[in-house]
């Protein structure tokens, strides 16, 4: 069998993004902005407003930045608050609105398992593709291969035929990956009755995001990246995406120590959720939408990614602004 694709992108990093998963708008059904996506007073650091990001005093402590001990309340929304202001101008408000809207709708209990299972043929399929590719051969995909109890049954001969589509002509190793999959996955819905409830059986978990990616990622032989894509895609809410562009903007803001330093990013945006009143995963795609540019939204451009252009940025308190031109931090 061929490599595993997902497992071959390493956690956290760039290039594509895989998007809305299985729900774009129209199957982002649920609860409202102001409730889920944050971890409960067990959780250990979610945390309520003003407490601490990080553990003791100073043990996140950025190089000449900010001890995240100290970091307001009214810091984290108004750095929010500039995000949206500076994605809003560098795109369409309408639909940033519409998009952040969507993935704030989104909730476990609303989808089917097939809508599930397309969730995960998304994680199968489009790593290593723009989203935008992607997209024009996702419902080809979706059709050939979303229902999980006829995909389970496939054999080499299907993967033969499946390879002839234009959208899985790329090799059969993701196809094989994908029958595994559905085969994990019929498993699963007869275990516990449908997928949602397979997962809601983590919620109760002191960290129920670590405790489910662990778990899915036994099942469905996922990657880190690709676990925390897929839980998040199906409205998982305690789980972030871990997009690299999150870190960056908030190593440049001087909140994290580094843009790869996963757990302190992942500490400030479940705090500025909470301080938000907003989904977990509604910040996170803010992030990526302010370091990615996505046509989505109407952007042509990011605001602010590995390079930064601080012309399109409306963040003031921002280390990036400080340097001599020329310098891109």
């Amino acid at each position: 069998m061929d490599e595993d694709p997902r497992e071959s992108d390493p956690e956290g990093a760039g290039g594509s993004d895989p998007g809305d998963g299985g729900s774009d708008g129209g199957n982002a059904r649920g609860s409202g902005p102001g409730d889920g996506g944050r971890r409960g007073p067990d959780a250990g650091d979610g945390g309520g407003r003003g407490a601490a990001m990080g553990g003791p005093a100073g043990s996140d402590r950025p190089p000449g930045g900010v001890d995240p001990a100290a970091v307001t309340d009214d810091r984290l929304h108004r750095l929010h608050d500039d995000l949206v202001a500076s994605v809003e101008r560098a795109g369409d408000p309408r639909e940033v609105a519409a998009y952040l809207g969507a993935v704030s709708l989104k909730d476990m209990r609303t989808y089917s398992d097939r809508e599930v299972f397309e969730v995960l043929l998304d994680t199968v399929f489009a790593p290593g593709r723009p989203w935008t590719e992607y997209e024009r051969y996702r419902s080809a995909i979706h059709a050939a291969m979303g229902n999980y109890r006829r995909t389970a049954e496939f054999d080499e001969a299907d993967v033969q035929r499946l390879m002839e589509t234009t959208a899985l002509s790329e090799g059969p190793g993701r196809i094989r990956l994908a029958v595994l999959d559905a085969r994990a996955f019929r498993e699963t819905v007869a275990d516990h009755g449908s997928f949602p409830a397979y997962l809601r059986r983590f919620e109760a978990a002191e960290d129920p995001g670590e405790v489910a990616i662990r778990a899915v990622r036994e099942r469905f032989r996922l990657g880190p990246r690709g676990a925390r894509e897929f839980l998040s895609n199906v409205g998982f809410r305690p789980v972030v995406r871990r997009e690299l562009t999150a870190g960056r903007t908030l190593a440049r803001v001087g909140l994290v120590p580094d843009p790869r330093a996963f757990d302190a990013v992942d500490r400030v945006v479940e705090r500025m959720a909470d301080v938000t009143g907003r989904p977990w995963a509604v910040v996170d795609r803010l992030f990526w939408c302010y370091g990615f540019g996505p046509d989505v939204v109407g952007m042509d451009a990011p605001v602010c990614d590995s390079t930064p252009n601080c012309g399109r940025c409306l963040v003031d308190d921002c280390a990036a602004r400080r340097r001599p031109p020329g310098d891109p931090g």
